[in-house]
């Protein structure tokens, strides 16, 4: 009976601390585009939109900080390389032969 109360306390303590916390995990990854052909301005709003997307995982991971070592650490891994990639793409994007003009 007391390992029910004991259970039954952390059940209702888990879901007051999810309630407190209404962060959503994202579930959209933003598409990365191409640096090798892609304009300016399509670069700078996959950069907007990678920002918002590693934003909103660092919220949700801020809330949830019961969350199994496993599935956190898969979630921040999910995040950097996402941003790796993009920042990948960025450099071919500054790298390409008809931006050395600009520089």
């Amino acid at each position: 009976m007391k390992r029910l109360l004991i259970a039954a306390f952390l059940a209702s303590a888990s879901a007051s601390s999810l309630a407190d916390c209404p962060a959503p995990l994202p579930r959209d990854e933003p598409t990365i585009p191409s640096g090798s052909d892609s304009s300016a301005a399509e670069m700078a709003r996959a950069g907007q939109d990678v920002r918002r997307y590693v934003r909103a995982m660092e919220t949700y991971l801020d809330c949830r900080e019961s969350l199994p070592t496993l599935q956190y650490n898969y979630l921040v891994e999910k995040a950097e390389t996402l941003a790796d990639a993009y920042n990948s793409e960025l450099a071919s994007f500054f790298g390409r032969a008809d931006m050395l003009a600009n520089k």
